[in-house]
């Protein structure tokens, strides 16, 4: 058994901010981020995964068959809460408009529930937001965000389906 070639698992530090190099590769070695435009979409999408995440994006760059992302993980005491219209907005650049106009449908109902309950009570509202808030400051939910927001929009470009990355 050759270990050397082997992939060592992540070491992920608890509540202290640290760095990590991501590499994602394409299946096949494929060149299909070969476009400024499509690069550019996928620079939006990595930046609005990082907002979403609670992850620090220190640089990254998109190559034509793979990426590199050099992402911060802060402590999760460190991380801003999230809010109703930073999720909105950065739900708009990664998914589909159904998507988002079920979050905001959700929203509605819940802060009609909320005005209900009485003055000053968001515990509807909170609980949405607490679902996107358990995933954030997470090296492997960023990651796997990223890489599935970047498949459906590649797939889509493509007019292909299935996986696009090799590996974790």
């Amino acid at each position: 058994l050759d270990r050397r070639n082997m992939r060592h698992p992540r070491i992920i530090l608890d509540d202290e901010a640290c760095a990590y190099h991501c590499i994602a590769r394409t299946a096949g070695q494929e060149w299909l981020f070969d476009t400024d435009a499509r690069k550019d979409q996928i620079q939006r999408i990595i930046k609005a995964c990082a907002i979403l995440k609670g992850v620090n994006l220190i640089n990254f760059v998109i190559m034509s068959n793979h990426l590199h992302l050099l992402v911060q993980i802060p402590g999760k005491s460190s991380i801003e809460p999230l809010t109703k219209d930073l999720l909105i907005k950065q739900a708009k650049v990664l998914y589909r408009k159904a998507y988002v106009g079920d979050l905001k449908h959700e929203f509605d109902r819940a802060e009609k529930l909320d005005e209900a309950r009485g003055v000053g009570d968001t515990w509807h509202t909170q609980q949405i937001l607490n679902r996107y808030e358990a995933r954030r400051g997470n090296l492997s939910f960023f990651m796997q965000e990223v890489k599935e927001r970047i498949t459906d929009y590649i797939n889509k470009e493509h007019n292909r389906k299935g996986t696009l990355w090799e590996g974790r």
